[in-house]
C-alpha cells in the first residue's frame, strides 16, 4: 500500500509539472483572447459615452430652456398688481426655478456619468496596451528553433 501511494504522488506530480507549464505560444494566444475581451468591452464603453453624449446635448438645451423661463418668471413681478396676483406669480417662479433646478441637476448627473465612462475608457486602454506588450515579447530561444 505504502509503494503504491509513493508510486501514485511521483505519477501525479510529474503529470502536474508537465502540465502546469504553458507554452509560450499558448500564453500568447490567451494574452490575444484577453486583449480582444478588452475590446469588446473597450467598444461596449465608448457606444455608452456616446450615447450619454447625445443625452447631455439634450438636458444641456432643456436646462438653458428652463433656466431662461426661471429668468423670465422673476421680470414679471410688478408692484401694480394685487397681492393674489402677486402670490400667483411668485408661485410660477417658484415652479419655474425649482423645474430649472431638476434640469440643472440631470445635467450635472450626465457630466459626471460622462467622466466616469471616460476614466473607464483610459483604463481599459491602459490594459490593453499592456496586454500588447505582452504579446510583443518574444523569447529569442523560441524565435530562434522555429527559423
Amino acid at each position: 500500500m505504502n509503494k503504491f501511494t509513493i508510486t501514485a504522488v511521483l505519477f501525479l506530480s510529474i503529470f502536474l509539472i508537465s502540465c502546469g507549464s504553458k507554452s509560450p505560444e499558448l500564453q500568447k494566444l490567451e494574452a490575444r483572447q484577453e486583449v480582444l475581451k478588452e475590446n469588446k468591452k473597450l467598444n461596449d464603453l465608448k457606444i455608452e459615452l456616446e450615447k450619454e453624449k447625445q443625452n447631455q446635448i439634450e438636458l444641456q438645451a432643456d436646462a438653458e430652456k428652463l433656466n431662461e423661463k426661471a429668468n423670465n418668471q422673476t421680470s414679471t413681478f410688478s408692484p401694480d398688481s394685487s397681492p393674489k396676483d402677486i402670490a400667483n406669480s411668485a408661485s410660477d417662479a417658484a415652479k419655474a426655478f425649482k423645474n430649472a433646478e431638476k434640469a440643472n441637476g440631470k445635467l450635472s448627473d450626465s457630466n459626471k456619468k460622462i467622466e466616469k465612462l471616460q476614466n473607464k475608457i483610459d483604463d481599459v486602454q491602459r490594459d490593453i496596451d499592456n496586454l500588447e506588450r505582452k504579446i510583443e515579447f518574444v523569447d529569442p530561444n523560441i524565435a530562434e528553433e522555429k527559423s
